[in-house]
């Protein structure tokens, strides 16, 4: 008979499995192809972004909820010209494509290895996998499929393959791993039980033996081979089965409320490579940069903010009036209109023959979408009253010309301390939009440039000014957001979430690492 062993570990994901052991193979020996000179060294290294990245869209296919987050956020670092430029610039010194890739994602890695924050440090993990992704490609090494019903046993397992093996049975064991890695959350998502942190097993353990994986709220647990009463005794102890999570993309926090991530656009062009359906909308249209610098007329705006609504499909479209002037400027369509002394709505209501026009466009496009109006720069009461009268006068004006129209909601940018302080004073207002690079910039007296980097324990000021913000739109029933760049900064989520923050309006290329931030924070207030 032989004998029976157990091996304690982490309870990653619940539930138990009984299969065939198997282990990865080692790896192929990395043996490089020096191509001779920079310029194939080059030709080597987009080839391989090339093709990793094809291989990651092909993965995608069908993926759903964090996996597909995952695969997006990988794509992103490919296409990522940071990375590419750094290793193209060790090749033009004299480096192969594989060690100048190499040692641009190990410097990488080691920055997130050594950040304080356990969560950030298991980000490391995904940079590896795309870190081995392009040296096998560069190598031309196969990857390995993973037979169906067995139980992997492994060092670590990247998410990558976790999500190419689409699981039916069977059960993850790692000799190391962390409970908030993605492959653990992935393993959540897709029930699949996982056991981390086993140590090393028995020296002689083979692959195809049976084994008998368990994780439940006692820990982790995997015997080598299990008996008749362990199998007796899992099969009549229905509390490790694991608990069918609904397969979706939505965000939601631990109370249940949901977390909107929407975009900033603009420009126009922007939106070609962006997919609608991967969205909440779009929290944030910056019409002082749509036109890059043309002169437009009323025909012109409406015909571009239609663009932007059918793109939408039905999906909320924030569209901020001009913000220039002050010590902000553009080469915006109304640039030649700004002055030192007049910033954001305050020069629109001081040049109303430009933003009449503005007006008719918007209540015109409001017909036909999901559109709202956000109001920038706001600094008293009236300029909130003054607006919303020259919206009700142009709304006459086009109803006794018979055109088509709809009033939108008209929301404010929350940007400076006083109206932030008094908020209940804006009641008139359909929503709240937080401007975090300006806000912190009067709160604090710091550059703009500085948005979201100091926003939490060091700067519990501006925390504590969002949270009343959050207060007062709660208790008045406005939403609001932030739309600063605050909100697309992974490190900022945890205080923004911690604010009561649940919209956020971002740079598309950060959408994926803000989301899986927040699906990180969330699931660590879970536990």
């Amino acid at each position: 008979m032989p004998i029976r062993h157990e091996f304690t570990g982490v309870a990653a994901s619940p539930g138990y499995a009984v299969g065939p052991l198997w282990m990865p193979g080692p790896e192929a020996d990395e043996i490089y192809v020096k191509k001779g000179s920079p310029a194939g060294e080059t030709v080597a290294l987009l080839d391989a972004i090339s093709s990793a990245s094809a291989e990651l869209v092909q993965l995608a296919q069908g993926s759903s909820g964090r996996a597909s987050e995952i695969i997006e956020f990988q794509l992103a670092i490919l296409t990522d010209n940071t990375f590419r430029d750094l290793t193209l610039a060790l090749i033009v010194s004299g480096e192969t494509a594989f060690a100048a890739w190499d040692r641009v994602l190990e410097a990488e890695i080691a920055n997130y290895l050594s950040a304080k924050d356990k969560l950030f440090q298991s980000r490391a993990f995904d940079l590896q996998d795309i870190q081995a992704r392009i040296s096998r490609v560069l190598c031309n090494l196969p990857g390995q499929d993973i037979p169906t019903g067995v139980i992997v046993l492994a060092d670590n397992l990247s998410p990558t393959a976790f999500i190419k093996h689409r699981w039916q049975g069977g059960g993850l064991a790692l000799k190391r791993g962390s409970t908030t890695s993605h492959v653990a959350i992935l393993a959540r998502q897709f029930s699949v039980p996982m056991v981390t942190n086993l140590g090393e097993l028995l020296p002689g353990l083979k692959a195809g033996k049976n084994v008998l994986l368990i994780s439940n709220a006692q820990g982790g647990l995997l015997i080598v081979p299990p008996n008749a009463a362990d199998l007796k005794a899992i099969t009549q102890n229905p509390a490790v089965e694991p608990k069918p999570k609904p397969k979706t993309n939505a965000l939601i926090d631990t109370n249940g409320q949901p977390i909107k991530l929407m975009i900033n656009l603009a420009h126009l062009r922007e939106l070609e490579h962006l997919d609608a359906k991967k969205i909440d909308g779009i929290g944030l249209v910056r019409t002082e940069f749509l036109f890059e610098g043309k002169h437009v007329n009323e025909d012109l705006q409406y015909l571009a903010y239609c663009n932007i609504l059918n793109w939408a499909k039905g999906k909320p479209v924030f569209i901020r009036t001009l913000d220039e002037g002050g010590d902000k400027s553009s080469a915006g369509f109304a640039s030649h209109f700004t002055t030192p002394n007049m910033r954001g709505i305050g020069l629109s209501l001081g040049r109303p023959e430009v933003f009449r026009v503005q007006i008719r466009a918007l209540m015109r496009a409001a017909f036909l979408g999901n559109l709202h109006v956000t109001l920038p720069m706001v600094s008293i009461e009236s300029d909130l009253q003054d607006a919303l009268a020259l919206f009700k006068d142009e709304a006459v004006k086009l109803k006794n010309a018979n055109i088509k129209y709809a009033m939108p909601p008209i929301g404010i940018m929350v940007e400076v301390p006083a109206v932030a302080s008094h908020l209940e004073r804006f009641s008139e207002a359909a929503h709240f939009s937080i401007g975090t690079n300006d806000l912190i910039q009067y709160a604090l007296t710091q550059p703009r440039s500085a948005g979201g980097r100091k926003l939490g324990v060091e700067n519990a000021k501006i925390a504590s000014i969002i949270k009343h913000i959050v207060s007062v739109g709660k208790a008045l029933k406005k939403p609001v957001s932030v739309c600063g760049d605050a909100a697309s900064d992974p490190a900022a989520i945890a205080d923004l979430l911690a604010a009561g923050v649940r919209n956020f309006s971002l740079s598309p290329p950060s959408k994926p690492l803000v989301s899986m931030a927040i699906h990180d924070y969330c699931a660590s207030w879970g536990r």
